[in-house]
């Protein structure tokens, strides 16, 4: 069973019960019958990753999947505006999967916003953030995290 996505608000009207995936599976059947991607869709997936920021989307789910096969540039800026507004582990993981596919100084950068997520207030995300800094350092050619 798919559900509405004919505009930002469908989205923004949805919530995921933590203790029922239904509705989750019904998202991602609707984002799976898209013939494109919209680029509206963007955003309010981001935003929806924000809101829920405790709810178990997957490793990494279907709407990751969806939102990594945009055009990168228009991935790249909207995961980063995410993370800017609130970030969530999920989002920070995704960070971490974008660095992974990465190189030179595009890949600094990026490895210079998971260090800046590495004092963020929320505990869980300061927490994975500094595990996967720890994790991007230990790879060949990368710079040791002091």
């Amino acid at each position: 069973m798919t559900m509405k996505l004919d505009s930002a608000e469908d989205l923004d009207a949805l919530t995921l019960p933590n203790s029922d995936n239904g509705v989750l599976l019904q998202l991602e059947e609707s984002l799976r019958a898209l013939a494109d991607r919209p680029i509206w869709l963007l955003h309010p997936l981001f935003q929806l990753l924000e809101r829920h920021f405790d709810f178990d989307f997957g490793t990494p789910g279907g709407i990751v999947h969806f939102l990594e096969a945009y055009p990168r540039r228009d991935y790249k800026t909207a995961l980063l505006a995410s993370l800017k507004r609130r970030p969530t582990t999920h989002t920070t993981w995704m960070l971490n999967r974008l660095i992974n596919g990465t190189k030179g100084s595009a890949k600094q950068a990026l490895l210079n916003t998971m260090d800046a997520l590495c004092s963020a207030t929320q505990l869980d995300v300061r927490a994975a953030a500094r595990d996967f800094a720890a994790l991007q350092a230990d790879l060949p050619g990368q710079a040791k995290v002091p």
